[in-house]
């Protein structure tokens, strides 16, 4: 009588495919959970500077957005004539957020540099970003150019300036 010792050829091939299909779901799991951080801030983003947009063209006075990142998570401060009058964090501390300006330059967002936004009250047209920053800080030194493209990871909230139109895209 002969003992079979050890795995066939076929229960080897078997069991590595199993795990070949086990570590695809798990990959796929980890990358989609991250992606969803940065889809959720993007989303919220967008959302933020809508309403800046509402505040900018209805309300009388200086209405402006401020984007920053710190140890904290990523932040977006509404402003109403120089009062603070909402903050919220809109991501993790984890994800970066930079944008590009519309000479293709990549500016990272810090807290030492933050992303200013505010809207021409009269056509609804983005104000450039050194124009938006004034409106916080009149000392502040000028950035003569628009914001086009704020990444978040994989994501991106595109902003056309000339109309005001903003979008989230992947």
């Amino acid at each position: 009588m002969q003992r079979n010792k050890g795995f066939s050829m076929i229960e080897l091939i078997v069991a590595i495919a199993l795990l070949g299909i086990a570590v695809t779901l798990i990959g796929g799991s980890i990358t989609q959970i991250f992606s969803l951080d940065q889809r959720q801030c993007a989303n919220e983003l967008n959302s933020a500077i809508s309403r800046c947009k509402i505040g900018a063209m209805s309300r009388a006075g200086d209405v402006y957005l401020k984007l920053s990142v710190s140890g904290d998570g990523v932040f977006c401060t509404y402003y109403e004539n120089d009062t603070q009058t909402e903050q919220r964090k809109i991501g993790k501390p984890t994800l970066t957020i930079s944008y590009t300006d519309d000479a293709g330059v990549n500016h990272t967002v810090t807290e030492a540099a933050p992303l200013y936004l505010s809207f021409v009250r009269t056509t609804g047209a983005f104000l450039k970003v050194g124009d938006a920053q004034r409106l916080a800080d009149p000392a502040a030194a000028p950035a003569d150019y628009y914001c086009e493209t704020i990444h978040v990871g994989a994501y991106r909230v595109e902003l056309i300036p000339v109309t005001g139109r903003h979008d989230v895209a992947r």
